[in-house]
């Protein structure tokens, strides 16, 4: 990984002094092998610049997802048309690889959404009804709230809260702070999603009586790749991105994002945005 970096720099901006010192110290603080280079990658190339950073996440979307996809599709195959006919071990092999694939390709659309600047905020702007889209949001999170016995507690305006913004950023933020109030939940837990309006500001609140998040670790959370051990144990599918994205689009909307969480005693998360 780190060689390829290094070509692609050196192609790009030349290899003088300061660009092979940038790639040494991502030797130097990468230890942990490719999961510890990734999750420094970004900071990384920040030294480079928001452009290059673009680029590059831009790229490995590109380049990735196709043959990911392939490959899902293939195994996909494989199970649908033979799948009777393979041993237990050789079938839960084959549904193993299809989940890993499937969240390579959500790594990949995250990695996707971060490319997006703070020019794609000011673009495709358009009156965004919050209710309806918070409503679309819940329902496709049913099947996994009934699965796991949760309660969920929904506290919306009666009249429809208009926003102009662009869409897209907003249904990112929402959906993932919805989708972990989910998985990282207790089973027969609380999931409680309010919306306030208070002069030009517009508030989502989404709280949850999952596994909490240990004071320090809660600003860890919004780096890219970062997530907490009890995370990790208590759902391997999260990729890392969620909360990072919900942080950089937050930001490029001119909004706030709050946390108030305990371990073992779940989170609420606080975003607030601008109207228009």
């Amino acid at each position: 990984l780190v060689d390829s970096v290094e070509a692609a720099l050196a192609a790009e901006h030349g290899s003088g002094p300061e660009r092979v010192c940038t790639v040494e110290r991502l030797h130097e603080r990468s230890p942990g092998g490719s999961g510890a280079a990734a999750g420094i990658l970004p900071n990384t190339l920040g030294c480079f610049g928001v452009e290059l950073e673009v680029d590059f996440f831009r790229y490995v979307s590109h380049e990735v997802k196709t043959p990911v996809a392939t490959a899902q599709s293939a195994v996909e195959a494989v199970l649908g048309v033979a799948g009777g006919d393979l041993s237990e071990k050789a079938a839960q092999t084959l549904r193993r690889a299809v989940k890993r694939l499937t969240q390579a390709l959500e790594i990949v659309k995250d990695l996707t959404d971060l490319t997006r600047t703070e020019l794609d905020a000011r673009r495709n702007v358009r009156d965004v009804n919050l209710n309806h889209l918070l409503k679309k949001l819940l329902k496709a999170q049913r099947e996994r709230i009934a699965a796991k016995d949760l309660t969920l507690t929904t506290e919306l305006p009666d009249s429809d809260v208009i926003m102009r913004a662009n869409e897209t950023l907003v249904e990112k933020i929402y959906v993932n702070l919805i989708s972990n109030a989910v998985r990282y939940n207790r089973p027969g837990g609380k999931v409680a999603v309010k919306l306030t309006v208070k002069g030009a500001r517009v508030t989502l609140t989404v709280t949850d009586e999952g596994i909490g998040i240990p004071p320090a670790d809660q600003q860890r959370i919004f780096e890219e790749f970062y997530r907490t051990p009890e995370a990790k144990k208590t759902s391997d599918d999260g990729t890392g991105l969620g909360l990072p994205i919900v942080k950089r689009f937050t930001d490029q909307l001119g909004g706030t994002l709050d946390l108030d969480s305990r371990p073992g005693a779940g989170s609420t998360f606080t975003v607030t945005l601008p109207k228009s």
